[in-house]
């Protein structure tokens, strides 16, 4: 063809291609599709303010996803849509094991992966997790979860322990996420991190159990911070309606319970409950002694609360005494400086009558219901131990000694083997050992023999022997020194020294402390004795004033004078 040709053709078609381009570009002539083809979905499908939203479809449907699948997959990951449901809400539809505790797929434990982050529960459930769009609300299970924003809020109503109190602290719904024993459980959330000893474990009130709240408590040191959370400060109940002072009345104590100057102190208490410690017991031990506290009622007062059979027995109050150095002050530390204050309707002179009271000499040592002001009451029998024989240590020659010197004060006689103290509480009169000391006085530490002769007595608590006193013959006199030195046979007269034995029950007799007559005597029978001893002794050599016998004197021919 002429390119004239073509040229004719281009201008000939141009018109009819314009007129065909206008044509299909009018909306009244674009194709339509088929009247009878349907949307799968509703237009409200994605809005939840329609009735056709998919939430309010699915929820009239009970939730019955299986008409989903089909298109969406047998997970909703997407099948032959490639629409995923999880792009908008991840859990749902929920898998098979949604509600089983036990499965990976439970949904707790798939919340705990996301740190309890809640928010697309609520795009079902509503924000307050009562229903929404699902109409199930996550309460119908757990009736306090999802917590409200205000759960941790002490002073709000819906704090979550106003709402267990309302529960009566029945915490089983807890247990669901946090576990049987609140330490995590799927939640991964321990209700220990604030309150550790909360919820009570099921040993709280069993005295046998390691988890007794007297030990919870004794291994936190008695803290009881954490008890007042629920409690309440002054223990009597606070949020949970439950007094601690249901069980014991007086504990926790309060802070003045140490104070003896507050009308809380501990004694006060005690002497308004007339002294009845049944309900120290329960913490401190039938003894008292710790029990389930681990703190002795003993640590300050040694001897209170009182044992059984305080007045006598075994546990009798002279056997603590004595074990303690018959320290009293514990004694007048509730019973007063007199000993007179009632206890329980009790005081120590209830018993210790007698003038002195506990302090009486003749109470620990002695003669107990003789007279106090006859100083021969003091001396065994009995001893410390109730020794009566003569055997005892204890006793020995006591009441020998006092006897052969009735004439004598008690305390003189007393003083040439002891300190006698004035008081009770006279320095030394008590210590540790229970046991007397042997102090010599003048008489049996006379110094004779012109100066010479100094007895350095002593008494042997092994062998319970007196040695080198005065009174048993350590005595000498110089011929030299004498006004009757014709009397003499040697240039000095002296005893024998003897060293007799305290617990033999048998008297001295005469001639044991020196020889019949003397070493340096000149030689005569017993029966002469009298001839220069008048008024001291008989014609068979007894002797008939003591006064003038063991003296520290020389009575010859009715004088007395010093020994020479």
């Amino acid at each position: 063809m002429k390119r004239s040709e073509i040229n004719w053709l281009w201008m000939m078609l141009l018109p009819v291609a314009g007129l065909l381009m206008q044509a299909c570009s009018d909306p009244k002539n674009a194709p339509t599709e088929p009247e009878n083809k349907v949307s799968v979905h509703g237009t409200g499908w994605m809005n939840p303010t329609s009735d056709e939203f998919h939430g309010k479809v699915l929820s009239a449907q009970n939730y019955k996803t299986e008409d989903c699948r089909p298109c969406h997959g047998s997970q909703y990951d997407g099948g032959i849509t490639g629409e995923s449901c999880k792009k908008c809400h991840t859990t749902f539809p929920h898998p098979t094991g949604w509600q089983t505790a036990s499965s990976p797929e439970f949904h707790g434990k798939l919340l705990a992966v996301r740190s309890y982050n809640l928010s697309e529960c609520q795009i079902c459930h509503g924000n307050n997790f009562d229903g929404g769009t699902s109409g199930v609300s996550c309460r119908s299970c757990h009736a306090s979860y999802p917590h409200t924003a205000d759960w941790l809020n002490p002073n709000s109503a819906n704090n979550h322990g106003a709402v267990l109190a309302a529960q009566n602290y029945n915490a089983q719904a807890c247990q669901a996420c946090h576990g049987s024993d609140y330490n995590g459980g799927t939640s991964k959330i321990s209700c220990r991190t604030c309150h550790a000893s909360y919820p009570h474990s099921a040993g709280w009130q069993n005295t046998t159990s390691s988890e007794f709240h007297g030990k919870v408590l004794a291994a936190q040191n008695y803290n009881v911070i954490q008890c007042q959370v629920c409690h309440g400060n002054n223990f009597d109940g606070g949020t949970s309606g439950v007094s601690c002072r249901s069980c014991h009345a007086s504990y926790p104590h309060t802070a003045d319970w140490l104070n003896p100057n507050s009308a809380n102190n501990h004694g006060a208490v005690l002497a308004a409950q007339n002294y009845d410690a049944q309900a120290c017991q329960l913490c401190h031990g039938s003894d008292l002694n710790g029990g389930t506290s681990n703190v002795s009622c003993r640590k300050c007062h040694a001897s209170y609360p009182h044992p059984e059979n305080w007045v006598a027995g075994a546990t009798s109050h002279y056997v603590f005494l004595k074990s303690n150095a018959f320290d009293l002050a514990s004694c007048q530390s509730c019973h007063g400086q007199n000993y007179g204050t009632m206890k329980g309707n009790t005081s120590c002179l209830t018993c210790h009558t007698k003038q002195g009271g506990p302090e009486a000499c003749n109470v620990c040592h002695g003669n107990a219901s003789g007279d106090v002001n006859d100083l021969t009451t003091w001396a065994p029998p009995k001893g410390l131990d109730d020794e009566t024989a003569i055997s005892s240590p204890a006793v020995g020659a006591h009441q020998a000694h006092l006897n052969y010197y009735s004439n004598l004060p008690a305390r003189d006689v007393c003083q040439e083997c002891h300190v006698v103290p004035n008081a009770f509480a006279t320095p030394n009169h008590v210590d540790d050992n229970n046991r007397a000391e042997a102090v010599f006085g003048p008489l049996g530490a006379l110094i004779t023999e012109g100066g010479s002769r100094v007895p350095n007595v002593i008494y042997d608590f092994n062998a319970n022997t007196c040695s080198a006193s005065y009174c048993h013959g350590n005595w000498g006199m110089r011929k030299a020194l004498s006004r009757y030195d014709f009397i003499y046979s040697a240039d000095v007269m002296s005893g024998s020294s003897a060293t007799p034995q305290w617990t033999d029950g048998n008297p001295a007799a005469c001639g044991s402390c020196h020889g019949l007559p003397p070493t340096g005597h000149n030689p005569f029978g017993i029966s002469a004795c009298m001839i220069c001893h008048q008024g001291v002794v008989d014609e068979t050599g007894a002797i008939t004033d003591k006064a003038k016998h063991i003296n520290g004197k020389v009575n010859v021919f009715q004088e007395e004078y010093p020994m020479p």
